[in-house]
């Protein structure tokens, strides 16, 4: 079926998108999909009739806030053709849409909206008579008003939006851990924002700068974590903040040994997948190994490294190559293959400076971790 445009969430884990196939409201409609994992979307759900005419809708845009959406349709309230409309997330449902109004939309079509994550610019595509050619693209300035909100800016203190982002990790064993990540405002204790971290234990989500927050994570496993930040905010661009934070289980983890959960030392020659120092190599494997027997729920994750000489497609195969090779050593030690998650990096992550041999020395290794499965 033809698909003509989609949006993912600030966050990556919902991607919008219209589809004309069949058993829809009309011609084109807006669905949605929700991330499973790394690889897999879950099935498209049709965001009903609410959203959805008999007609069509066309260019959905979803704000980095995660609860604005603005799209084009022929079927709701229409000045013209298209025009462009906007549409609220409250309580887990769509609002009713609103007509963006003149003179955004004019008797012509008006469709693709976006905007700016400082909501103080939107682009836009228009048949327009007076344009260069049949649909043109048109910038639109929203200093003094709120699109996203549908009123005008009073003078009050700005929050322009800014990136909040981290990892949540295992203060026993260091992996990542997976959970709900929610942002409060403590002034009002408004929850302004919520996401889930995903299976590295990394999270995302935009929410207004400027601010003193506080947040919140929650796993049943672990004590849940509240922290104060200021999330710094910029009129003329989007800030970056990174809040990492570390957590405590609710039960400690017992290991034979649990100095030994993550081995970062197996190192190899140049261009080979063979072990340059192998009876130390292998003493650590086996502890990891005997770790794994004493920690039931956990697997092993074998990731190959390079150094930065050779191409990158040739690097990437020799890393796996390598993360191939300690996995066949581990399996020959019993360990099921179901048990160990086997990946291949290249020269992307590298341990030390490339720029001498002792460095690409270091790069050139597969790291062998413990994680809860």
């Amino acid at each position: 079926y033809f698909e003509s445009s989609a949006c993912l969430t600030a966050d990556g884990n919902m991607l919008y998108f219209v589809s004309e196939r069949k058993k829809g409201y009309g011609h084109g409609d807006i669905y949605r999909s929700k991330k499973i994992s790394r690889t897999e979307w879950g099935e498209p759900e049709n965001l009903g009739s609410v959203i959805n005419t008999e007609k069509d809708e066309i260019g959905v845009f979803i704000h980095p806030d995660g609860k604005t959406m603005f799209f084009s349709s022929k079927g709701h309230d229409c000045i013209g053709g298209y025009d462009i409309f906007r549409s609220k997330l409250v309580e887990g449902k769509w609002s009713t849409p609103e007509n963006l109004g003149y003179p955004i939309n004019t008797t012509g079509d008006d469709a693709h909206f976006v905007m700016t994550t400082d909501n103080k610019t939107g682009y836009y595509a228009s048949l327009n008579a007076e344009g260069f050619g049949e649909k043109d693209i048109y910038e639109i300035s929203f200093e003094k008003y709120n699109v996203v909100e549908g009123k005008p800016i009073k003078g009050k203190e700005s929050h322009p939006l800014s990136i909040l982002k981290g990892r949540v990790s295992d203060s026993q064993i260091l992996t990542g851990v997976k959970g709900k990540i929610y942002v409060i405002n403590p002034k009002t204790n408004d929850m302004v924002g919520s996401t889930s971290t995903d299976e590295n234990g990394e999270y995302f989500i935009i929410v207004p700068g400027n601010m003193e927050y506080e947040i919140g994570f929650t796993n049943d496993k672990f004590i849940n974590q509240t922290v104060k930040i200021n999330l710094p905010g910029d009129e003329n661009a989007t800030i970056s903040f990174v809040k990492d934070m570390v957590v405590d289980r609710k039960e400690k983890l017992i290991f034979a040994k649990p100095e030994l959960f993550q081995v970062n030392n197996i190192l190899f020659k140049l261009a080979s997948a063979q072990l340059e120092i192998s009876d130390k190599s292998k003493k650590q494997l086996d502890a990891v190994i005997k770790q794994l027997e004493t920690a039931p729920g956990f697997k092993i994750r074998i990731a190959g490294h390079t150094d930065d000489r050779g191409k990158e497609k040739y690097n990437l195969e020799l890393s796996l190559k390598r993360a191939n090779f300690i996995a066949e050593y581990v399996e020959s030690k019993g360990i099921s293959s179901d048990n160990l998650v086997v990946e291949g990096y290249g020269s992307d992550r590298p341990l030390a400076s490339n720029s001498t041999e002792d460095g690409r020395s270091k790069n050139r290794r597969v790291e062998v971790t413990l994680f809860e499965n």
